[in-house]
Parts: structure tokens; sequence; C-alpha cells
């Protein structure tokens, strides 16, 4: 807060400690930082449970809270021996975050997808903010990159990466927005 930061994100994996547990303490030492995790993977965390997370945490930090929703790391799902590869991700990423977009706008849900199926899930975990932003990580693209376009609330990628990889990464966001017919802004 005091820096002036947007947002702090942290990774949900194994690796460190529970990011979820860091942002509740953050939340209640700070004002007006955004939190979340970043990736939030869909492999590891059913999204119903990542929705409840997400919910809880913008009630405890007062409407503050971000989820950015990705397949994973890559090497912790080949350490958890997590068969990813050829099960359709881009699929099952999709709908995750339709799962966690109904249950932060709704509640509850009914659903039966390819990879993810509830009847009549309800959660007592209600967002403060009347549309929680849910963004898609990505890494590799171009597909994951373009499905954020397309359907999330925004695109997040490793700073790490040159100039050039970063205009690709907008340029990938933008046609996913174009497709659907949404304002990449």
């Amino acid at each position: 807060d005091d820096l002036g930061y947007y947002a702090c994100y942290s990774a949900d994996e194994i690796y460190h400690k529970d990011a979820w547990m860091l942002f509740a303490a953050a939340a209640k030492r700070t004002e007006r930082i955004r939190l979340g995790p970043c990736v939030a993977p869909v492999f590891m965390r059913d999204p119903s449970y990542i929705a409840q997370l997400a919910a809880t945490l913008d009630e405890l930090s007062n409407g503050r809270a971000e989820v950015v929703i990705g397949i994973g790391n890559i090497a912790m799902l080949e350490q958890y021996g997590v068969q990813w590869r050829g099960t359709r991700p881009i699929g099952r990423l999709r709908e995750a975050h339709h799962v966690v977009r109904t249950l932060l706008d709704d509640g509850s849900i009914d659903f039966q997808g390819d990879f993810f199926a509830y009847r009549g899930v309800v959660t007592a975990a209600r967002p403060v903010q009347q549309h929680l932003p849910v963004k898609i990580g990505a890494m590799g693209g171009p597909r994951s990159m373009e499905l954020a376009g397309e359907i999330a609330d925004g695109l997040q990628t490793a700073c790490a990466y040159s100039g050039e990889a970063l205009r690709y990464a907008v340029d990938c966001f933008r046609a996913g927005a174009s497709r659907a017919g949404r304002q990449a802004d």
C-alpha cells in the first residue's frame, strides 16, 4: 500500500507458502492493494473451490480480490503425475472459468461439462465486488492467451519476457477478444 502498487499476486503452488492464507493475512494489514493468486491451477484445484476462496478473500479484503486461473505450473503437474498433455487443457480452462464466474456471480451452479459436473452446488461465500475479476494466466500461448481475450477479465503473463514476447501476448489476447466480439480494453 505505502509504495502505491496496484496489486500483489503469488503463485498457488506447493513450492511456496499457501498464497490464500498469506492474502487473508495481508488483507487485514492493507487498505488499497488488490490481492490474488497468479495462477490458481485448474488441474490441482477444483474451480468451485477457487471461487469459494476468491469470494472469501474478497470479503476479508473488502472488495480487493482478483483471481488468475490457469493450467498451472507444468513442472509441478508432472511432479504430481497429473496427465495434462492431450487432455484438452484449453477446454478444461474454459470450463473452469465458467464455473468460477458462475459461482462468483450467482452463488450456485448446476453444470454438466466435459471436465466438471455440479448438481445444486451452493456456497455462502459471496464476493463484495459486484464483478470480481477472473483473469487467465498464460505463458506459452497462443491458445490460452486468445482464450483470455475471448472470455476473461484479463491476461497475466510472465514479466521476464522480452518486449517482443509481451507484444505477442497482447496480440493473441486481442485476437481472442476480436473473435468473441469483445473490446480488448
